[in-house]
């Protein structure tokens, strides 16, 4: 019999980062709000710093990811569910309709 493992979802893992691993989330808040400050006060959409893109939202932000990452396939050239966007093997979002699969 096999087991799926549980789903983690990324509150609970910020949560276990912050209260079970000691990872002080303020400190690193404060050092993504120094680096997109300048770009904030200007309107900007998003920041490059260090190799890293920061997305932003009015003054939010919203994602970080790399600068400079290698060319994507489209969702459904790569296998993943054109709905929900998941892999294969992956569980899929509770409104997923175009796999058919909404576990």
């Amino acid at each position: 019999m096999s087991r799926t493992p549980p789903h983690i979802t990324d509150h609970a893992l910020i949560r276990y980062l912050e209260r079970v691993v000691g990872l002080d989330l303020s400190a690193h808040r404060r050092a993504i709000a120094d680096r997109v400050a300048n770009a904030v006060a200007l309107g900007a959409s998003a920041v490059v710093s260090e190799g890293f893109k920061y997305m932003l939202t009015d003054s939010a932000v919203t994602t970080v990811r790399r600068a400079h990452s290698e060319r994507r396939l489209p969702a459904w050239q790569e296998g993943r569910c054109p709905d929900c966007r998941r892999r294969p093997g992956e569980r899929h979002a509770p409104t997923c309709s175009s796999c058919g699969d909404v576990s």
